[in-house]
């Protein structure tokens, strides 16, 4: 029964740092944003 509990908890474990890695790969990586690019003004001079 130990092993099935620490086992549990080693996925449980697992998923939690997957879910926080994914959250801060969508929220910090300029690749991924939903953002597009803005388009360089042009010149007037």
């Amino acid at each position: 029964m130990n092993h099935v509990v620490s086992l549990g908890a080693y996925i449980l474990g697992c998923l939690a740092a997957l879910l926080f890695a994914a959250r801060w790969l969508l929220r910090n990586d300029p690749v991924l944003r939903a953002d597009e690019p803005q388009k360089p003004q042009r010149r007037t001079d």
